[in-house]
């Protein structure tokens, strides 16, 4: 199994993303303005665009958001749906992670919290858990581990 995301790291994840997200679409509406705002663009209530610019800024713009640029290879509108790609992506693992949190009891939470919260490998949160309570390893792994396993394979598989 490869490793487990820890919770904390993918909120700070989440943050990052939504912060460059944010940064992105920024960066895009400046370049409209800059482009075509001084021209006579008016945006209506609901969104609409009335143009009085030229065709020229207009097709400047399109074509300025929809070109890769050399640094990263991608056009600023891919970079923008990528990004809001990774946020939902992070969203749905956060939410996952969470509904295990609610859904285990006793031992089963706090094996998950070692795995989930605190970053341990599952077999270190086993001997840990195990030493806690005064159990065998084996038994950790074969009584507690298998509703675990489940959990941490759907936060796996909400991040393909």
């Amino acid at each position: 199994m490869s490793s487990i995301r820890n919770y904390n790291n993918t909120l700070i994840d989440l943050h990052t993303a939504e912060q460059r997200l944010k940064v992105l679409q920024e960066r895009k509406e400046s370049l409209f303005w800059r482009i075509c705002g001084s021209k006579g663009w008016v945006i209506q209530e609901g969104g609409k665009v009335s143009s009085k610019a030229s065709k020229s800024s207009t097709e400047a713009f399109v074509e300025m958001v929809n070109t890769p640029s050399l640094e990263t290879g991608f056009s600023l509108n891919q970079e923008i749906e990528m990004a809001e790609e990774e946020v939902r992506i992070l969203k749905a693992v956060l939410e996952v992670m969470a509904k295990g949190f609610t859904e285990l009891k006793g031992i089963e939470n706090n094996l998950y919290c070692s795995i989930v919260l605190d970053g341990l490998r599952p077999t270190e949160a086993v001997r840990k858990i195990a030493e806690d309570n005064f159990m065998t390893e084996d038994n950790v792994w074969r009584t507690y581990y298998p509703k675990v396993r489940e959990l941490l394979r759907k936060i796996k598989k909400t991040l393909q």
